[in-house]
């Protein structure tokens, strides 16, 4: 193979990457507008240290590993989504019920991305998560059962 031919290949490859890792970040920016749009006042109390949308900002960013199962592109969440969703039941549950909330509030950013409610919904379940029911959530964040807030999770 000619230098030019090769060096073309690897240019190529070069740009997937880059284009791969600025769709991720435009992905992670996304989400975290959309958590830094949300009024103080909807957003259950406080946290140690914060609001729930700065405790949970990190979880957005884990959350965007499953994007392929959540926009119905793939019928299976990837082991990497699983992982990610399992760590953030284990360490603050209320964060994997807040992330699913704000798929349903979240907008017109997140509906253009064609991220579906049911499939962020499915989540604990198609990766066959124990313990992780989602109908916990209005509790862990602090929302009224009969709240409209609440309906997502029933």
């Amino acid at each position: 193979k000619s230098p030019t031919k090769k060096k073309g290949k690897q240019n190529g490859k070069q740009k997937k990457k880059l284009i791969m890792k600025g769709l991720h970040l435009h992905l992670f920016l996304v989400a975290m507008t959309v958590v830094a749009s949300i009024p103080a006042a909807t957003l259950a109390a406080p946290a140690a240290g914060g609001a729930l949308a700065d405790e949970c900002s990190q979880d957005f960013q884990k959350v965007t590993l499953c994007l392929d199962f959540a926009t119905g592109k793939v019928p299976t969440p990837s082991k990497k989504c699983c992982d990610a969703v399992e760590n953030i039941k284990e360490r603050d549950p209320k964060c994997l019920c807040f992330v699913i909330q704000q798929a349903k509030s979240g907008g017109q950013t997140l509906k253009d991305l064609g991220v579906q409610e049911a499939k962020l919904i499915q989540l604990p379940t198609s990766c066959q998560l124990q313990n992780a029911s989602i109908s916990n959530c209005p509790k862990l964040l602090g929302i009224s059962p009969s709240s409209p807030d609440a309906a997502v999770f029933t």
